[in-house]
């Protein structure tokens, strides 16, 4: 960091409570680069919009057999899905045991887990129901079409 650029962070005599040591480090701006690097390289970003695409076409296609899915929104590798009793009023599911928990614990059996902050809500006591989709931007088709398959029969098999 150069003096004229350090002297910009000094407000009356006192460092800016805003400056880390790690904003600005040379080291993380090196691995910031790399990431960049490796982003542009694989084309993660254009992988991304294009896998967003096919999970909306799965996404959209479980809303229509599943009379419990009321809604699905998302973007690039970013996804929910609204879990509802009634698609028209979007009244809330009033089931025994959560949705959500027995969505988790299908999705568990399975070898799926983690990665669905909705679940994990529910989990933590929280009264939840959206389940958040967003898969890695280096995963394979198969594993993709997997995670979704054992999601839709999650989904489809709900006990309300």
């Amino acid at each position: 960091m150069t003096e004229e650029v350090y002297g910009g962070t000094i407000r009356s005599g006192k460092v800016n409570p805003h400056l880390h040591t790690f904003g600005g480090h040379p080291v993380m701006c090196a691995i910031a680069l790399k990431i960049i690097e490796i982003m542009e390289r694989e084309k993660l970003v254009e992988k991304a919009a294009k896998t967003g695409e096919y999970i909306r076409e799965r996404l959209t296609a479980l809303k229509e057999k599943s009379p419990y899915a009321g809604h699905v929104e998302g973007l690039g590798l970013m996804w929910a899905i609204e879990l509802v009793a009634d698609k028209r009023t979007k009244a809330r599911i009033a089931a025994k045991e959560p949705v959500m928990m027995q969505i988790g614990k299908r999705l568990r059996e399975k070898g799926i887990g983690g990665g669905f902050p909705g679940i994990r809500r529910v989990e933590r006591g929280l009264d939840y129901d959206r389940v958040m989709f967003a898969p890695s931007p280096v995963m394979n088709r198969k594993d993709l079409d997997y995670v979704l398959d054992v999601l839709e029969s999650a989904i489809l098999s709900l006990e309300v």
